[in-house]
Formats: structure tokens, sequence, C-alpha cells
């Protein structure tokens, strides 16, 4: 996704923004597409689909060994990555965040191996 600031510089994103890359399904209430996820923070995911979705429009992030996060499109697609925002509590978002650090050390430890 790119990066967001209020025109001074200063980032506006609330979480931290990991690099994952990992399968996916976007479902909306216009059918499911196939898509790949490109990073992922608590707060949202920048995905790449082969549908185009529309600003506003809800949808529903099934992301393979994560689980599924409802959510909907926070801006325009650039560069063929759509930014979405997860509609989460914070306890949701930590329960995501526990998710992604061990996504991210099966990551290092395959690595390692």
């Amino acid at each position: 996704m790119a990066r967001h600031n209020r025109g001074d510089g200063t980032e506006r994103r609330r979480h931290q923004r990991f690099p994952l890359a990992k399968g996916l399904n976007a479902k909306t209430g216009r059918g499911r597409y196939p898509g790949r996820l490109r990073d992922i923070s608590a707060g949202g995911a920048g995905v790449y689909l082969v549908e185009s979705l529309e600003a506003g429009e809800d949808v529903t992030l099934e992301i393979d060994d994560l689980g599924s996060y409802p959510g909907h499109v926070v801006g325009p697609t650039r560069y063929d990555l759509i930014p979405i925002a997860f509609d989460s509590d914070e306890a949701e978002q930590d329960e995501l965040i526990a998710e992604i650090m061990k996504c991210q050390g099966d990551i290092i430890s395959e690595e390692d191996g």
C-alpha cells in the first residue's frame, strides 16, 4: 500500500504493517475472488485481486493460514493494490497480531532450516 501521511510527513497508520505473501479469497456482495496478500497489520491489509473493488465496498478476506476478516475498501486501487481496513475490535486485532507473528516465525524457521 502507498504510505499515507497528513501532508506534513506524519504517518497516519496506527498499526505496524508486515509484508506477508499469502493466498486469499475476497468475498463481496458481487462474488468471491481469488487474490494475494501483500502486507497486513492489525487494522488492515494491502491485497491484489483478480477483480477491482470500489472504495467503501464491504469485503471479507479469507487468508490462507490466518483466517477470515471482515472489512471494507478504504481507498482507490493504486498499482493494482487494494487497501482494506478491517472491521475489528481491539481483542480481534490482538488475536490477528498473534497469528501474524506465528506466520512470521514459521517463515523465519523455514529459511533457517
